[in-house]
């Protein structure tokens, strides 16, 4: 699940306390993916790893899930790494959408990390 936030919840939260809200929020969307599939709430616990050194409150604080932090996880846990991968291919098919509708800001060329415009 890919979760997007406006600007102002960033300016609000800052970009950690926004990082770990697009968690959860993503997070519960799998959760309710997975219940709608199933066709239960299930009793099973959850596991669920964070690419980082925290896991944000509201997903530590669920019962139904089990967290893990691990630093530098898109190298060391596959599904994170596919994680990662997923969500920089919708970043950037975002920056593609976003060039269509304002061409002057070359955001077709904002894919990866750093940017540089000449």
């Amino acid at each position: 699940s890919a979760v997007s936030l406006d600007h102002t919840v960033i300016d609000d939260l800052n970009i950690l306390g926004a990082t770990k809200l697009a968690m959860s929020q993503a997070t519960q969307n799998v959760i309710a993916k997975y219940v709608e599939i199933k066709k239960t709430d299930t009793n099973v616990k959850i596991g669920v790893l964070i690419d980082g050194n925290q896991v944000p409150q509201q997903l530590a604080e669920d019962g139904r899930l089990v967290c893990q932090a691990v630093v530098k996880g898109d190298l060391k846990e596959m599904c994170i790494s596919a994680a990662s991968i997923f969500a920089k291919v919708t970043r950037d098919r975002t920056m593609l959408e976003l060039h269509e509708q304002h061409p002057v800001w070359s955001f077709a060329q904002h894919k990866g990390y750093l940017v540089y415009l000449l």
